[in-house]
């Protein structure tokens, strides 16, 4: 394609590789490079058997203006002991910023087995949405109460 980055062609070959790092930041590049002509491809990798690839596809559709994100694979990604993906689903979920919070409230909402690791990104969201979130959130889970308690602390507000 005339007028395309050198280094396209590469990437999107790279989303073929068995190494997930290639496959993952291949994924992530192309989403920066605003490539939508990899948008199909990175559609069928959101579905990938790697979480660190599939989350990495996820944010380069979002990044697109596509709405492939898979929030409950994503936000499980954050629990991982795998500290790679856990660093790579933050990331990609603070970027995504406000557009996430409704989405990460009504997982709240739903009890998710994740609630404190959606807690601590809503914090680390840190907009007025997502304050407003976590302070409207109630809980009788004494962690989770904890865990908000703290946050407010952090942000030199009362409970």
């Amino acid at each position: 394609m005339p007028g395309e980055p050198r280094q396209l062609p590469e990437l999107r070959a790279a989303l073929g590789s068995r190494d997930r790092h290639r496959r993952a930041t291949a994924a992530i590049e192309l989403g920066q490079h605003g490539d939508r002509q990899s948008l199909d491809r990175l559609r069928e990798l959101t579905s990938d058997a790697d979480d660190l690839v599939a989350i990495a596809a996820m944010f380069a559709t979002w990044r697109l203006g596509d709405g492939g994100v898979d929030m409950e694979r994503m936000i499980a990604a954050t629990a991982s002991d795998d500290e790679e993906l856990v660093q790579e689903s933050v990331f990609a979920l603070c970027e995504m910023g406000d557009s996430v919070v409704p989405r990460l409230e009504g997982l709240l909402e739903s009890q998710s087995p994740y609630a404190k690791n959606i807690l601590r990104v809503l914090a680390d969201i840190g907009s007025a949405t997502s304050r407003k979130t976590i302070t409207r959130f109630e809980t009788e889970d004494p962690e989770l109460k904890s865990t908000i308690r703290a946050l407010l602390e952090d942000w030199g507000e009362d409970e």
